[in-house]
């Protein structure tokens, strides 16, 4: 039996994947680069190396722990976290990746996510070993039974019997959330769930065993996970990858590599497009040569059409083709894709700003103002419905809603947590279960589904809608000592509603102005936007404005931060004002 794509029908990822082995062992499967770019050959492994590192895993998770045993994944950026996590789903042990943690805050975080998700065996690697095993003492971790560094695992000189084969509903792994207004929930992935999900990958990429990847998405991500590393050994292609921090000094090297390793497909957020276009020198665009690249998706946080434009425009002459940019759309609980442009470049609708602030998409009229909106493509096997937040009614094209999800891409839940697992999913729509409520705001327009914003987020100011990132977007944008630094909007949910700005600056790039010359800047760029004017901005420095370990601004904490004057304001002239009626 076959699927779409063309590939042989398995229930269960462990399946599918030796499937792809069976024709490819000699293959390169994933390469691990320096920090200075160049190929390692100690961090590279064939398809065939890939599966026999994983199957000795397994066999060792095995012979101590049980199927549906927890195993937490830490792992600094390298090819040892994916035969780990490989070897847990041949072992039926479900597999919990986290973020090595840097700091206390971290530490706080991965120890909420031991306790919640009952860890039993802690998985990482030789060098981190000493590092975990004081951490795990310090936080009073006796719960996690024992520390295992994969990479001292023997590995057999013959191949061994065939574990047991997982079935499609056995969960695969826990995806803990970033976190971004409460405490990180596992949301709970199973086999059935990983392949729909790749399925809906493939609709949108086309990929061969010919592609090429590059990337350097954290492998704790659901981006970097599910759509970086896991789909081309889905589909059987190599990948050449680098650790984040690495892009984040030279993000040139992202591109670098796409043209050195003649790469045809990556996967990144909208920041790492406006780095590589600011940074990027005309020497370096002029060595590129992008002319072999078919997909690069832009999704896990907000996607900005000016940031599209320019980054197409910058690497052109580099023989960037402007239809391989392809915004998407996903969450956690969808397993990670829900929608994504396919093959035709992206869509940005002018939508009239008015009738965006009844909840409305229509065309702009030529002198009304519009805000442009960019497409998230089309829905493949799953079904998307606009929905009323408030009376639970089906929108029609054109009204603003909050997107629910169904389909066999749909998360089980989040791990013992029956609350939230009954306030977001198996609901119904029209006597029809089963559907999965995003808490994102969006509508389609023909059949391109547009993601407007975060429920929980907008700003509601006398009847009319405002959504920070727009907000965000267009401070950024006003003076080049703000450009770089992240921005948090939020309202402080009082009557009238208060709205305040969050932006870090540059001193470097302030020229001949004072710090406090940048509140009459950003203010004047928002009145002008959104027709809104700010009660506060709060200037501050770098690494103030708070992130989850995915990128997003946690908004509703530099809200608390606000309210209880944690927050130092660099700038000294308030602005105090009201709302523009």
């Amino acid at each position: 039996m076959s699927n779409s794509d063309g590939t042989t029908h398995f229930d269960d990822f462990v399946s599918h994947f030796r499937g792809v082995v069976a024709g490819n062992s000699d293959r390169l499967a994933i390469s691990f680069l320096s920090d200075r770019g160049e190929p390692d050959a100690t961090r590279s492994l064939t398809f065939g190396e890939l599966d026999t590192l994983s199957d000795s895993v397994a066999r060792q998770l095995r012979s101590d722990y049980d199927a549906g045993e927890r195993a937490l994944l830490l792992f600094a950026p390298g090819h040892e976290f994916l035969y780990a996590f490989l070897g847990c789903l041949y072992a039926q042990v479900i597999a919990v990746p986290a973020p090595v943690p840097t700091d206390a805050k971290g530490m706080e975080r991965l120890s909420k996510i031991v306790r919640d998700s009952e860890i039993g065996v802690l998985l990482t690697t030789d060098a981190l070993l000493p590092a975990i095993t004081t951490w795990l003492a310090d936080c009073g971790l006796d719960e996690v039974r024992s520390v295992v560094a994969v990479d001292t695992i023997e590995v057999p000189d013959s191949p061994n019997p065939p574990l047991d084969i997982p079935a499609a509903d056995t969960v695969a792994f826990l995806q803990y959330t970033s976190g971004s207004t409460t405490d990180p929930k596992g949301v709970v992935i199973t086999h059935r769930n990983l392949l729909a999900n790749q399925r809906e990958i493939h609709l949108v990429t086309r990929a061969t065993p010919n592609d090429v990847a590059a990337g350097w998405l954290p492998h704790f991500h659901d981006m970097g996970l599910i759509g970086q590393l896991l789909h081309p050994l889905y589909v059987g292609f190599p990948g050449h990858y680098m650790s984040p921090v690495t892009f984040l000094k030279r993000p040139m090297l992202w591109l670098e590599t796409l043209s050195r390793f003649s790469g045809t497909m990556t996967v990144a957020p909208n920041f790492a497009f406006e780095m590589c276009t600011r940074r990027v020198t005309d020497d370096v665009v002029a060595g590129l040569d992008l002319s072999h690249v078919r997909i690069i998706l832009n999704g896990s946080e907000p996607v900005h059409p000016q940031t599209l434009v320019d980054f197409c425009e910058r690497f052109a002459p580099a023989d960037l083709d402007p239809n391989s940019v392809y915004p998407c759309y996903g969450l956690a609980e969808a397993t990670l894709l829900v929608s994504g442009v396919r093959g035709t470049g992206f869509t940005v609708f002018d939508a009239d700003s008015d009738a965006l602030e009844r909840n409305e998409v229509r065309a702009a009229t030529l002198h009304g103002s519009a805000r442009p909106l960019v497409g998230s493509g089309v829905v493949g096997e799953s079904d998307v419905a606009i929905v009323d937040p408030v009376t639970l009614e089906r929108l029609g094209p054109g009204r603003i809603g909050e997107i629910w999800v169904r389909g066999d891409i749909v998360a089980q839940g989040y791990w013992k947590n029956v609350e939230a697992t009954a306030a977001t999913f198996g609901l119904s729509l029209a006597h029809e279960p089963g559907y999965m409520r995003t808490g994102d705001l969006g509508c389609f327009v023909g059949d391109e589904l547009f993601v407007t914003g975060r429920l929980k987020d907008v700003i509601i100011v006398n009847g009319k809608n405002h959504y920070p990132h727009d907000l965000e977007q267009t401070a950024k944008s006003a003076h080049p000592a703000v450009a770089l630094g992240l921005t948090a909007a939020f309202g402080m949910g009082e009557f009238p509603e208060r709205v305040v700005l969050v932006q870090e600056f540059r001193e470097e790039d302030l020229g001949e102005l004072e710090v406090a010359d940048l509140k009459p800047i950003l203010h004047e760029s928002i009145r002008q936007g959104h027709g809104l004017i700010l009660s506060e901005i709060v200037l501050v420095d770098r690494k103030v404005v708070s992130r989850t370990t995915s990128g997003k601004i946690r908004r509703a904490e530099m809200r608390d931060h606000f309210r209880h004057g944690r927050l130092e304001d660099r700038g000294v002239v308030p602005i105090a004002a009201s709302v523009v009626r």
